[in-house]
């Protein structure tokens, strides 16, 4: 298909339908730059021709894969002013949240995240990643909010509705720009496991994956990354009840590996 396009010029085409199945079809593919620069212009052209809303959703993704929350920000709301499908309007709900938690705008972000989670929640199943995403996206909102009570308990029923944090860990349709933002959740995920268990070596054992999930985000993140600072105090934290919990735990005897008399 993206031969056969290109070969009719599409890129260039007078009818912007070619111009956005060309636009669409690199994004299906992972070409985001090409994808950008051709549905950008063709947008330009026709933001309301009937077949740009789907258009607009592609260039959102675009955005959001090549790092550019502020333009991917925009496509969606673009989007969400001409899609229908409450579906597919929850989930661009969701990313636009996410976009605007990339950004630094908590407040909005927040407010962004309850909705999709509201929205998402009168569709049962057909949403229920939608509605668990957003979960997780607020309980992280919250904590850089510097909500660490709201965190935790939108954190807590993160895990009741994603049990062993399967989809914000392995989940085929999420995906973190940057890859090691996914260390944020799973990093409040195992503190609050940490915080539920039972049992000390439970407690002790989460702790551990927390510390070890802090300092990945830690040595992974930018220099200039915004939430570097409050990652390392939760670094720190981490650390310190891993020792205190491993350090509670009953000594293990020392096996008598010498042959019986």
């Amino acid at each position: 298909m993206r031969i056969k396009l290109e070969s009719a010029g599409a890129k260039d085409s007078p009818d912007v339908r070619l111009r956005f199945d060309l636009g669409e079809v690199y994004e299906h593919v992972s070409m985001h730059s090409a994808a950008i620069d051709v549905l950008s212009k063709a947008l330009r052209i026709a933001p309301d021709h009937p077949a740009a809303e789907d258009a607009w959703l592609e260039l959102a993704y675009a955005y959001a894969k090549s790092d550019r929350p502020q333009e991917e920000r925009n496509a969606y709301a673009e989007y969400l002013k001409r899609a229908v499908s409450p579906l597919s309007r929850t989930t661009a709900e969701l990313n636009m949240a996410e976009a605007d938690m990339r950004l630094g705008n908590l407040k909005e972000a927040i407010v962004g995240y309850r909705e999709a989670f509201e929205h998402a929640a009168q569709y049962s199943y057909a949403t229920a990643e939608t509605a668990t995403l957003a979960v997780w996206g607020l309980a992280v909102a919250l904590d850089r909010y510097g909500d660490p009570t709201g965190a935790a308990k939108e954190t807590e029923r993160a895990l009741g509705l994603d049990a062993g944090m399967r989809l914000i860990g392995h989940g085929q349709n999420v995906f973190f720009v940057p890859p090691y933002e996914r260390y944020w959740y799973l990093g409040l995920g195992s503190l609050t496991e940490a915080r539920l268990a039972k049992k000390p070596a439970e407690r002790a054992a989460a702790f551990a994956r927390a510390e070890a999930i802090w300092k990945a985000y830690v040595a992974e993140a930018k220099p200039d990354d915004r939430w570097l600072a409050q990652a390392k105090v939760h670094l720190v934290l981490a650390a310190r009840e891993a020792k205190k919990t491993r350090g509670a735990l009953p000594a293990v005897p020392e096996s008598d590996d010498e042959a019986p008399l």
